[in-house]
């Protein structure tokens, strides 16, 4: 589970139930254990899609080594809503939650009100929730080695 504690040091909201209602957020957090973290958020509110893209580095501050905020299209929303269809993502069982060296693939999901939590570690390439954080992660541009995947 995602602290309050943990948000607050890398600048991200928390995704509280109460405020939801008027909107729909997916957040994939993604802690490797030989490369920086990455955090991909989007957010749709009454219509206006935003993405934030944040990689950190693997220091004790988890200082910030590159941050994107950017406006999504119609378009790209709706493919990412086709995908959280697509992959079941509100009715998913994670399979792997944990593991010693690898990665820790989180993803929250938000809609109007409900609330969910996946994690996978070291889903493999098929897996649906690795799927999804894919797509997240070809929408953030960031540009990754394939050894960075895992």
């Amino acid at each position: 589970m995602i602290n309050k504690t943990f948000l607050d040091r890398v600048q991200e909201p928390m995704f509280d139930k109460k405020i939801s209602f008027n909107c729909e957020a997916y957040r994939f957090i993604w802690t490797r254990t030989f490369h920086n973290l990455i955090i991909l958020r989007v957010v749709n509110e009454a219509g206006m899609v935003r993405f934030s893209a944040k990689e950190l580095k693997r220091d004790e501050q988890l200082s910030l080594a590159r941050h994107e905020v950017f406006e999504v299209s119609a378009e790209q929303w709706q493919s990412l809503i086709d995908e959280v269809e697509k992959h079941g993502l509100w009715s998913y069982e994670p399979t792997r939650k944990g593991g010693i060296d690898g990665a820790h693939w989180q993803l929250e999901c938000l809609r109007y009100g409900q609330f969910q939590e996946l994690q996978e570690w070291c889903p493999d390439q098929k897996n649906p929730l690795r799927q999804f954080c894919m797509s997240l992660l070809t929408l953030s541009r960031f540009e990754l080695e394939e050894s960075e995947i895992y």
